[in-house]
């Protein structure tokens, strides 16, 4: 763990959660794993206020901790900062709670992101106090609070689908060390080797211990086993009966609340269910956006929106977007996206997208056909190489492919049900910005099989890996220039190369790269291998072989952004204490609203110029952050 990043997350923590929090959490992430009386030597302060902060710090996941069995039941706490960093975001996942699933579901996040982790039954309670409360009569009081508990069910089942908040176990607690060491343990109490040796057995036995850390994990962390079965979930025949008749158990769809239904607890989800906020899943909705984001700089809105849509489909099937539980092969095999990863096929994509979206003005007209072998012209009518704009079907003379699904369509066309309008009529077109994605360097999506309309899937890590390295060349041409950015793309593709053939192949002289070779040098970008050609390693008898290392000059990267946000949040916290008086008193009820009367010419500009100050300051630092999702966290 490093300096700068142990001292931003000690900040955020002490901005968030008081000193007390902060110190003991500082004295974990410097001393590292520790029991309770070694935590009190090292902070310096009395047991029992070490509880309250770890108390504080065990219900924010910010400190895991294990009770052994064979050390007399002593109790061990290591400090999470991947979770203190995170508490950056929280306005950025309460923010996607409400773009994704409403109001209601920013305000639920805000609390839960407030209590940690907390029950059903708890919560539940929490909004009841709240809704009865203000002193009106009982009925009236009991109304309110069956309606928030059917806005809340339906709320949480809404977060819990889409994956912003999950089920949480009480191993999901411990630190991962102790997790791993207990599979082992699990492992070992079984016969798996059937007589085999060396490192076959050793692989065999690491992919066993895997496994089982994936099984724990999928028990911990699956949203829907806290969803209550009804009673007639086997039979699928009464399932459009069901949803005609009752949205929830003892909540008809005309409001009418059956009175054996408990008013203290949720119709559809287990009371007993932990819940906690999902961080991971954010990541994964917040790559979508960049990734959406880079397709519409790149080809337009609309392509940007079908593939928003596809990735959305996707992420239904991907709960974070790094599993260091995943095979070994997997993460190897840059092809396995392909037959492993998660697909969509055009007809779900299509059902789903916004019929907002005006998918024949993001496609062109197609070109003339060329001439056929045998001298017969293949001509195109002007009203079949345009798009009917009433219908939204495209030329079926165009796609050959298209030819032949329509025609197996039609063949079998008594046997399928109806299908809407969108999808008939835009099928097709919805296909063509598919094959466009497709086609494009970055290769946005793959077509994965052929059958019907066909399913796609996208590849994550190539596109992540080109937007890092796009990012990084940035970084290098605007602190080196243009020819250091042309020396890091020669090296990134030819690998060690000396000074002179990194000048051939630059097409720059080699005075011109000298100084800007020593310069990346020294500022960690570029690294030197020496190279001697006999037993005497003289200097003119050398070779001096220049090379770039991508992920090490992302970790020194990440590094100097860990130290700027760190000083950003400092330099805030400095100019808030010097204006510690005025600030006070503009935050006062009264005064809010009427600045004007209450606050002299001198003290408002004075808080202006504070306000436009602090906008920059931590507009910077949730710039730097996207950055450092993009390095550390897709």
């Amino acid at each position: 763990m490093s300096q700068h990043a142990t001292q931003l997350c000690v900040i955020l923590v002490n901005e968030v959660y008081g000193e007390l929090s902060s110190r003991v959490f500082h004295t974990l992430m410097r001393h590292g794993r520790l029991a309770l009386p070694p935590l009190a030597h090292h902070s310096k302060l009395p047991i029992r206020q070490i509880k309250h902060g770890l108390a504080v710090l065990i219900q924010q996941h910010l400190v895991r901790h294990h009770t052994g069995s064979e050390d007399n039941h002593i109790t061990y706490y290591e400090a999470d900062w991947m979770e203190a960093y995170v508490l950056l975001r929280s306005g950025k996942v309460i923010m996607m709670a409400e773009q994704r699933c409403g109001q209601a579901a920013g305000e639920l996040v805000s609390n839960l992101l407030l209590q940690g982790h907390t029950t059903t039954k708890d919560l539940a309670k929490a909004y009841l106090a709240v809704a009865k409360a203000g002193g009106r009569s009982e009925a009236a009081a009991v109304a309110d609070g069956e309606s928030t508990l059917v806005q809340l069910d339906a709320t949480l089942r809404k977060l819990l689908d889409d994956g912003l908040v999950r089920a949480i176990k009480a191993d999901q607690l411990r630190p991962p060390t102790d997790n791993y060491n207990e599979a082992v343990r699990v492992v070992n109490s079984m016969d798996i080797h059937d007589g085999m040796k060396g490192s076959k057995k050793n692989m065999q036995f690491e992919a066993k211990v895997r496994e089982t850390l994936r099984e724990w994990r999928r028990d911990g962390q699956d949203g829907q086993k806290g969803v209550k079965r009804r009673l007639d979930d086997g039979d699928g025949g009464s399932r459009a009966k069901r949803a005609r008749t009752s949205l929830y158990d003892g909540v008809s769809t005309n409001g009418y609340v059956n009175p054996s239904m408990d008013h203290e607890t949720l119709p559809n989800v287990d009371e007993n269910l932990v819940i906690c906020v999902s961080f991971e899943k954010y990541s994964v909705l917040s790559r979508n956006q960049r990734l959406a984001e880079l397709v519409e700089q790149k080809i337009g809105t609309v392509p940007s929106a079908v593939y928003a849509e596809l990735l959305n489909r996707l992420s239904r099937k991907i709960p974070r977007c790094q599993d260091d539980l995943a095979e070994e092969d997997d993460e190897n095999d840059e092809e396995s996206w392909r037959t492993d990863g998660p697909t969509v096929s055009t007809i779900e994509l299509t059902t789903h997208l916004s019929p907002d979206i005006d998918l024949a003005s993001g496609i062109g007209k197609a070109p003339p056909a060329p001439k056929l072998p045998n001298g017969i012209k293949r001509r195109l009518d002007d009203d079949d190489s345009d798009v009917d704009e009433g219908t939204g079907k495209t030329p079926e003379v165009i796609d050959d492919d298209a030819e032949d699904d329509s025609d197996r369509d039609s063949d079998h066309h008594h046997h399928r049900p109806a299908v809407p309008a969108l999808l008939t009529g835009g099928i097709h077109l919805v296909k063509q910005h598919l094959q466009l994605l497709a086609a494009q360097p970055h290769r946005f999506v793959s077509q994965t099989k052929s059958q019907g309309q066909g399913t796609w899937a996208a590849n994550f890590n190539g596109l992540i890996g080109a937007l890092k390295q796009s990012s990084l060349e940035d970084i290098i041409h605007a602190r080196f220039g243009s020819i250091a950015l042309r020396i890091v793309r020669v090296l990134s593709t030819k690998g060690k190369l000396d000074e002179k053939q990194i000048s051939n192949m630059a097409l720059v002289r080699q005075k011109d790269i000298r100084a800007t070779l020593t310069s990346m040098h020294e500022a960690g970008f570029l690294e030197l291998q020496e190279v001697p050609r006999d037993n005497v390693r003289q200097t003119s008898k050398t070779l001096f072989l220049w090379f770039f290392d991508p992920d090490r000059t992302r970790l020194m990267v990440l590094e100097d952004m860990y130290k700027t946000m760190a000083r950003l949040l400092q330099r805030a916290k400095k100019e808030r204490t010097l204006l510690r008086g005025l600030l006070e008193k503009a935050e006062r009820t009264d005064v809010v609203g009427h600045e004007e009367e209450l606050l002299s010419r001198e003290e408002r500009r004075t808080l202006l110029v504070w306000r436009d100050k602090e906008e920059r300051l931590l507009g910077q630092l949730l710039r730097l952050d996207r950055m450092v999702e993009l390095f550390r966290d897709f």
